[in-house]
């Protein structure tokens, strides 16, 4: 049985993979389809695989803790077949990433991306807390798999993914970590892996500033830095070395959900976001380590809380969450330094704002220099569509800005002379930031966001929030060498948009009414385009087209009623 540090603000989670563990046995086991593992070499989707894929990972984590709980020998022979099938799974990774032209290659076999390595972890424990249960020769079988799988293809070359500076770093390398504590005796083998995965953790921590924002999204910081804690806990577990909870950044990494929630388990929805619940567990061990600020915990983690099935987040759920209690202000404003991320929280009046500058090559990149997100704490009035199907496409630098949600027409950003944001190393520069007791405001200079706009000398925008009505000007300032420019200013918004006086658009919302106060006569453009989970939605661009000269400078204004 696992060890429940509180166990009756986990039963809920319990009864649920009770639950699924019922319902798990009224139906064959999944199969994984040869047609639909090759759907995405031929076109590119990977929804079809990764539901069969997914699915048969709930199989086993459902199993595996219910058999960890339970113990019974229907629990320990069903476990047995989910993992028995997983063992025979020609490659543990994810067609996305693999080498096609390697299909028939060891090298598949031995692929190591997150998925498998996280299939790795999840048998490594289950074998480790279920070692005097399940068959003999089965533990000898998942051995053998994780050696040939991912233990030995990386002590035997070097992987991009030790250097990347995002989650992929921190999820494989606390993976394998995870297995070589639960699975590698010999201490000379097992210190020199351990070492070696220091090299990648470093990496992820490069991809930092000393500031903690995690530019790739919220759902990315529950991804790697969930992994790098997981890693983390389990090293202090078994050999008592605190070394990853004292490393710098670490308290400011784990403050970031607190700084950026709007509600319970809603963040800005900036770069690849896709909203997901923050793991109780991963959370209570942030708590007990570091004693940062976090946001409000008030339930366990549900089963499917995560889509992914992920075996190391669920049964640190298990044996880590409790109740943790909000510690924020009524206001709070709260300013990244080093990514350039302002945001800004009311809790009474229950009303959001955050911008960012930062640049436009980030991990997860989106072209949004200068965008920002207004709204209540049930709906964003002006807001960022997030992450889009992941397709092949999606992740090719030359048609990722093909799809709309990574286009910066997808975001609150002006069209000049017909020229959109581009992606590259363009960074935006911090011009002012100033915080009063009254006002916070924030300017930045993007002209270098807009490559392909010679003519362009200068393009500051200027934010200044009115911390006591929430009242937001927005100034654009453009300047030109040529004496003929168009610019269109373009706002992005899901909610339907009524139209005032031409020039006024009105956003009804469930706690407040936002209204977006322009210049000159509004147009309104819907955009269809598909979410992160392939369902198509619509969008609507706000526009204000202007003939300008040399300079010119236009104000927005955006109010709570």
């Amino acid at each position: 049985m696992i060890e429940h540090k509180n166990q009756l603000f986990i039963q809920p989670l319990m009864d649920e993979i009770c639950v699924a563990w019922q319902e798990m046995n009224k139906k064959p086991l999944t199969h994984l389809r040869f047609q639909h593992f090759m759907t995405y070499f031929s076109t590119g989707n990977r929804l079809k695989h990764g539901e069969d894929y997914f699915a048969r990972r709930k199989e086993l984590l459902v199993a595996g803790l219910y058999a960890i709980e339970k113990g019974t020998p229907a629990s320990i022979e069903k476990l047995e077949e989910v993992i028995f099938l997983i063992l025979q799974e020609y490659t543990w990774a994810l067609p996305a990433h693999l080498d096609e032209n390697q299909l028939n290659s060891q090298e598949v076999i031995g692929c190591i991306d997150l998925f498998a390595a996280e299939t790795a972890q999840a048998l490594a424990e289950i074998s480790y807390q279920l070692h005097d249960k399940l068959s003999p020769i089965l533990l000898s079988f998942i051995n053998y798999e994780i050696e040939r799988r991912i233990l030995k293809p990386f002590e035997t070359k070097a992987w991009e993914w030790e250097l990347k500076e995002n989650n992929w770093s921190a999820v494989i390398a606390g993976c394998i970590g995870m297995v070589t504590l639960r699975m590698i005796d010999d201490v000379k083998r097992r210190t020199k892996i351990l070492a070696r995965l220091d090299t990648a953790f470093q990496s992820f921590l490069r991809g930092f500033g000393d500031d903690g924002a995690c530019v790739e999204g919220v759902g990315y910081w529950i991804y790697g830095f969930g992994y790098y804690i997981y890693y983390a806990e389990t090293l202090a577990e078994v050999t008592g070395d605190l070394t990853y909870f004292q490393l710098p950044k670490i308290k400011a990494i784990a403050e970031f959900p607190y700084y950026t929630e709007i509600s319970a388990n809603r963040f800005p929805p900036f770069s690849d976001y896709n909203q997901t619940s923050l793991p109780s567990g991963l959370l209570a061990i942030i708590k007990q380590r570091l004693q940062v600020l976090l946001p409000e915990v008030t339930a366990v983690s549900a089963l499917d809380s995560d889509h992914c099935y992920r075996f190391a987040s669920m049964i640190f759920n298990l044996k880590f969450s409790e109740p943790i209690k909000r510690q924020a202000e009524n206001q709070t404003v709260h300013y990244f330094k080093d990514s350039q991320w302002l945001v800004v929280r009311d809790l009474k009046k229950e009303v959001f704002f955050a911008a960012h500058g930062g640049r436009n090559d980030e991990s997860h990149n989106h072209n949004d220099l200068g965008h920002f997100v207004y709204g209540d704490f049930e709906q964003l009035a002006l807001t960022d569509l997030g992450a889009g199907e992941y397709t092949k496409d999606y992740f090719n630098d030359d048609k990722r800005y093909q799809y709309f949600v990574n286009n910066a027409r997808s975001h609150s950003l002006p069209i000049i002379n017909g020229e959109t944001q581009q992606a590259g190393a363009y960074q935006a520069e911090v011009i002012q930031f100033e915080q009063t007791a009254s006002e916070v405001s924030l300017t930045f200079e993007l002209k270098s966001a807009y490559p392909k706009n010679l003519e362009l000398l200068s393009f500051q925008r200027s934010f200044s929030l009115n911390l006591s009505s929430y009242q937001l000007t927005i100034r654009d300032f453009f300047h030109f060498s040529t004496e003929e420019n168009q610019v269109i200013e373009n706002f992005i918004t899901t909610q339907q948009v009524e139209i005032e006086a031409q020039k006024e658009a009105v956003f009804k919302g469930k706690k407040f009414t936002t209204r977006l106060s322009t210049p000159t006569t509004i147009e309104v453009i819907s955009e269809d385009y598909v979410n992160h989970f392939g369902k198509n939605n619509v969008a609507y661009q706000i526009q204000n087209q202007f003939n300008i000269g040399q300079e010119c400078e236009l104000v927005y204004q955006i109010d709570k009623e």
